[in-house]
């Protein structure tokens, strides 16, 4: 039979084994030791001729055309002295999610399969495609010797007709907080402030608070009150223009101790949500809010220990508008600061994942 989900030609779909219908089901024998096939060596020019649909094969000196970190259920292009191709790396090859993309030429071995019109070949393993594999430094220290720290842009949460029902919202969110079991959790684009207090009152030694902007999206702060101290909180207005903070989500502050073994640190962490959008007038608002924001911490919490995080709208290494320099240039290139997530900019790992649009928007410094 040809799998295809929606109306289109026939033969351009994935061809399978299946059943018609219990008048005629699919008959199998296990076979109980079976030699490992070897791939044939092909080119992709054979691959998109159909010579090769269902089978095992190696291509050699293969050019991806893409760059950055391989993610799960991706397709990447791919070129050799033939023509071009598409590898398809699904969420099961757990070895090579997580890799560098390959930047020099390489031999590829893989299945062929095809869907919607195009070959594609999957690997299997990490001995079908070499990848580089990223490591960080700290990721040997003792978990309970840490304060961990996450920014989340939730996208909507909470609402009714944005993303699935709210019941589902929630418990999702709170595996997720269970699963990282992070000390404190800075959240973006929180729609319904009942909504996400149901969600802390549903975790075990979590609280949490909401702004109070006159947006629908609020930020929020989540966090672990064995260790977290609350002090103080709310908006940051000292020195801030309500229209480079996307026309009032100024960053909202939560002044804490934080206690990690016998040791107690006070800590002050600033939360925002700056301008969206890839246009001159959202970049020069960003890049004012930066500023801003930065003048007021150097002149008032220069002997502070300060996290500023959240969904920053822009990258570190250079911005999404024209590539300029990036309107947080100001925190990477000063010594008393330390852009923590640009180490994950610099491998190429991204945040957001646009259909068209790939970077790395949120950030913790």
């Amino acid at each position: 039979t040809e799998f295809n989900p929606v109306d289109g030609p026939e033969g351009a779909f994935l061809v399978q084994i299946a059943s018609l219908g219990s008048s005629s089901p699919v008959s199998f024998e296990i076979i109980a030791q079976n030699d490992v096939p070897e791939p044939s060596l092909v080119s992709l020019s054979d691959v998109n001729n159909g010579e090769f649909e269902s089978r095992l094969v190696t291509i050699s000196n293969v050019t991806f055309l893409d760059d950055g970190i391989i993610r799960g259920d991706q397709n990447i292009s791919i070129r050799d002295e033939t023509g071009f191709g598409h590898v398809r790396i699904d969420n099961s090859v757990t070895e090579l999610i997580g890799g560098r993309i390959p930047e020099e030429p390489t031999d590829l071995t893989g299945v062929v399969d095809k869907f919607n019109g195009n070959y594609q070949i999957k690997p299997r393993d990490s001995e079908d495609l070499v990848v580089e594999t990223i490591e960080f430094d700290g990721e040997d220290v003792p978990r309970d010797s840490t304060f961990d720290v996450v920014t989340w842009n939730i996208e909507w949460f909470g609402s009714d007709n944005r993303g699935p029902a709210p019941d589902l919202q929630i418990s999702n969110v709170v595996e997720v907080v269970e699963t990282i079991d992070a000390e404190l959790y800075a959240f973006q684009e929180i729609s319904n402030r009942s909504r996400f207090l149901e969600m802390a009152e549903a975790l075990d030694n979590y609280r949490g608070f909401v702004s109070f902007y006159s947006q629908e999206q609020q930020t929020a702060y989540l966090f672990k009150n064995s260790i977290v101290d609350s002090l103080d909180s709310g908006e940051l207005r000292e020195g801030q223009d309500s229209f480079d903070w996307a026309s009032g989500r100024f960053p909202l502050f939560f002044e804490f101790d934080a206690t990690i073994g016998e040791t107690t640190q006070r800590i002050t962490s600033y939360n925002f949500h700056a301008k969206a959008l890839g246009d001159r007038s959202s970049y020069n608002r960003r890049q004012n809010a930066a500023a801003s924001l930065k003048e007021f911490l150097d002149d008032s919490k220069s002997n502070d220990n300060l996290i500023v995080l959240g969904d920053f709208n822009d990258q570190l290494n250079f911005s999404t508008y024209n590539q300029e320099v990036s309107p947080y240039s100001i925190f990477v290139e000063d010594e008393n600061y330390f852009a923590v997530t640009k180490s994950l900019e610099d491998a190429g790992f991204v945040s957001f994942l646009g259909s068209q649009f790939r970077s790395m928007i949120d950030h913790i410094v």
